[in-house]
């Protein structure tokens, strides 16, 4: 997987929940779906 913030990653940075806790569940969920 590509690393650094691409297009994607913007895409869902900007749909996650703006609080701290909720943008790592959310990524970390994703991250894990995606290995």
């Amino acid at each position: 997987m590509p690393s650094g913030l691409g297009p994607e990653n913007l895409r869902i940075m900007k749909m996650a929940p703006a609080s701290p806790p909720g943008l790592f569940l959310f990524l970390g969920s994703l991250h894990a779906e995606t290995e």
